[in-house]
This record gives C-alpha cells, sequence and structure tokens, in this order.
C-alpha cells in the first residue's frame, strides 16, 4: 500500500511539473522547461510546496542549458489542483498570463527581487491569501488579470518602482486598503467591483485616474 502510494504521488508530481509547456530564456531562445529541476516537496505533516530551483544550494538564477530562465510561460500551472504555496527565484523576470491561474488551493506567493513584470498570472486564486515581496523589489509592471477574482487577497505592497498598473488587475479582490503612494504611477486603474476596499492613496506622480 505504501509503495502504491509513493507511486501515485510520484505521478501525480510529474503530472504537475510537466504543465510546464516551455520557457523564455535568454536572446529570445525558448528551450524546454527542466522538470528535473523543479521538484513538490512533500513532507509529512506539510502542504504542497513548489520551489524553483530545488536543490541543496539555492543558485543566484534558475538556468536550463546554461541560459537563465527569465520568464515563466504562458499557463505553466493552470488549473493546478494541489498546489499550495509557491517561491520563485532571483534572475526571474516576468510571470506570463494564466502562469498559475485557477490554482484554487493556492494561498501564499513569495516573489523575487528580480521580477520586473507580472502580467494576469493569479487570476480567479480563490484561496491566494498573501503575496511576498521583497522590500527592494524591482517590480514594474502589474497588467491583465493579475490577480483578479483573488477574494481571500486582502494586501499587496506596492513596491516604489512601479511604473505600470493597468488593465483590470485587482477586480473582485478582497484587498481593503491600496497605497501606491510610494510608487512612480503616472496613472492608476484596475479596483473594479472590490467590494472591501476603502480607501486608496495615490503617488504624487499621478496623471491620471482610470476605471477604478
Amino acid at each position: 500500500r505504501a509503495l502504491v502510494g509513493r507511486l501515485v504521488r510520484e505521478r501525480e508530481d510529474r503530472r504537475i511539473l510537466d504543465r510546464i509547456a516551455m520557457v523564455v530564456a535568454d536572446h529570445r531562445r525558448l528551450v524546454p522547461a527542466a522538470v528535473d529541476r523543479l521538484r513538490i516537496r512533500r513532507r509529512i505533516g506539510a502542504k504542497p510546496e513548489i520551489i524553483v530551483p530545488v536543490g541543496r544550494r539555492e543558485r543566484a538564477a534558475f538556468c536550463v542549458g546554461g541560459l537563465p530562465v527569465l520568464k515563466i510561460g504562458k499557463e505553466a500551472f493552470l488549473y493546478n489542483e494541489t498546489l499550495e504555496k509557491v517561491t520563485l527565484p532571483e534572475g526571474l523576470e516576468s510571470i506570463e498570463s494564466g502562469a498559475f491561474g485557477s490554482c484554487q488551493k493556492l494561498v501564499a506567493v513569495t516573489l523575487p527581487r528580480s521580477l520586473k513584470r507580472m502580467s494576469g498570472c493569479f487570476t480567479i486564486c480563490s484561496a491566494l491569501e498573501e503575496v511576498y515581496l521583497p522590500d527592494d523589489s524591482q517590480l514594474e509592471v502589474i497588467d491583465g488579470m493579475t490577480f483578479d477574482f483573488c477574494p481571500e487577497l486582502w494586501h499587496f505592497d506596492f513596491p516604489a518602482t512601479l511604473k505600470v498598473l493597468n488593465g483590470s488587475p485587482f477586480e473582485e479582490a478582497g484587498i481593503t486598503t491600496a497605497d501606491p503612494s510610494r510608487t512612480q504611477l503616472t496613472e492608476v486603474s484596475g479596483f473594479r467591483k472590490c467590494s472591501k476596499l476603502k480607501s486608496v492613496i495615490l503617488p504624487p506622480t499621478l496623471r491620471a485616474i482610470g476605471y477604478l
């Protein structure tokens, strides 16, 4: 019985990791995702968690074929049914549309300092509560439907480097206060139908207000 259970878990791990169709590496070269460098960490009593990369030592950048992986591709983990926590590596610069879309059990995400763009990547994550950004985050762009329909996401720290916030990145999110006052935004939009939102603190660089 134990052997059968282990085989089932291993097959499930492989199925999850095979959802990464491809990643975009340096010089816009497309390379296959190195699924052997990813692993669902399972411990007795612990929740499923994916850490990229996984190894004895965390590397400065996640590499495939000697080239740094700069993006997590479109719909890489779309509709994943077991993922609860994600930690992404330094060196990553972009997360594409639907990369973690509709991961209904995803609760927490830790993003790297190097990340510069998020585009529609966590939409319809109904259990998502926490998104961790380092104090020196280099995030510049949040667009598309990044945190749409994330009703449990009550807070987000907008980094000082943020320059673009457009589309509908927080539509129907559970966010209660939005404070992008430290950012470099010249236009703000994206908080439609946030029924719990009580206040938005705008930056002095603001020139236009879009559809909130």
